[in-house]
């Protein structure tokens, strides 16, 4: 695989070296199949470790909507030893607004968020923000949650109620509800240069 990745892109080259876009459309066709089927899936995470052209580009915009493209990509940062730049894809996988992540994996993305930043930044601003982050999930969000699913099975309150409960599930669920409330907007790519 990683050959034909590499014959194919000194192919499809201009005279000043940048991928055409033929060969940027089949390594992205290819990087999809490989994607969309799981027993596959780990020969594109072991993509991430060789120079492939395009597989960063090719994460980087399936990152949003794929938590396996994510994850490689956190991968390939982290190979690269950009650990910043893996920080930054684990916090935009916390807050993304993908209905499909609960709460736990959000804690967990910040975790991972938390141990990159550490590393590359240990005692900075960023650092700090991540743990907070991470803290609110942990010992305010998740607790909260907890409290509101109780609500939800307890046939002794009325539907209304439960209807408000539901609500608030779904509000808590996301790390934005109370990581903005409590520090206004994600660490933004303008106030570090190591964010992706």
């Amino acid at each position: 695989m990683e050959n034909l990745l590499l014959k194919t892109s000194s192919l499809g080259r201009t005279s000043n070296g940048a991928e055409t876009l033929q060969a940027r459309d089949l390594h992205w066709t290819i990087f999809d199949d490989l994607l969309h089927d799981p027993p596959m899936q780990d020969v594109l995470h072991a993509l991430t470790e060789q120079e492939i052209p395009g597989v960063e580009d090719f994460l980087r915009e399936r990152c949003a909507t794929d938590r396996f493209a994510g994850a490689c990509l956190v991968t390939y940062y982290t190979h690269r030893a950009e650990d910043c730049r893996a920080a930054g894809v684990l916090l935009h996988m916390a807050e993304s607004s993908n209905p499909n992540s609960s709460l736990e994996e959000r804690i967990e993305y910040l975790q991972g968020a938390k141990m990159q930043v550490e590393k590359a930044m240990p005692n900075s601003k960023e650092a700090e923000e991540v743990k907070i982050r991470l803290d609110v999930a942990q010992y305010v969000q998740l607790p909260l949650l907890r409290e509101l699913e109780l609500i939800l099975k307890d046939e002794r309150v009325t539907e209304k109620w439960k209807g408000k409960a539901e609500e608030c599930c779904k509000k808590v669920q996301c790390c934005k509800a109370c990581l903005t409330f409590t520090l206004g907007p994600l660490i933004s790519a303008s106030s570090t240069s190591c964010w992706p």
